[in-house]
């Protein structure tokens, strides 16, 4: 007699199409090459001679490509470079305010001691947000910023820091 195995069809189940998540681009800081004195400096391509996806910002979408630091004191140039690859490393883009699409310039002046510590901190022009504003003179205003380098004959440094924050869409 033959035997005889019972093996069941699978079954076909309609494929339910779910809809993608839709993937938000993260906000863009305007943290270009620092400008000194206010004079925006177009950023460098991304990846030169490359024919794939162009990720650069288009030059007319950045009215101002980088932020304005003005430094008024006697640190020297070694302490404005360190100065600047901090706020390169700890500027933020608050996600409340990218989700509600808050852009805006906020300007902060602070002062600053030989040890990197902020002695003063103002705010000389409002974004029109709150949360932009917290975020640039929150993170300026108890900083510890680096040390002035050995040598340099300043007690204190002056710096007014303009960070704009732009929306790409």
């Amino acid at each position: 007699m033959p035997s005889y195995q019972y093996r069941p069809q699978p079954k076909s189940v309609p494929r339910q199409s779910h809809p993608r998540p839709v993937r938000k681009m993260p906000p863009f800081i305007a943290m270009g090459p620092m400008s000194y004195h206010g004079t925006p400096n177009p950023s460098p391509s991304l990846n030169p001679g490359h024919q794939g996806l162009n990720l650069q910002v288009a030059q007319s979408d950045l009215s101002n490509p980088s932020p304005s630091i003005v430094f008024k004191g006697k640190a020297g140039a070694d302490w404005e470079s360190a100065f600047s690859r901090w706020v390169h490393r700890h500027a933020y883009y608050p996600q409340a305010a990218a989700d509600n699409g808050e852009s805006g310039s906020v300007t902060v002046r602070i002062v600053v001691s030989r040890d990197g510590r902020v002695r003063s901190a103002k705010l000389l022009k409002s974004s029109g947000a709150p949360l932009l504003n917290m975020a640039w003179y929150g993170l300026l205003q108890h900083a510890d910023l680096p040390p002035f380098p050995p040598g340099s004959s300043a007690k204190t440094e002056t710096v007014t820091a303009t960070m704009h924050f732009i929306l790409i869409h």
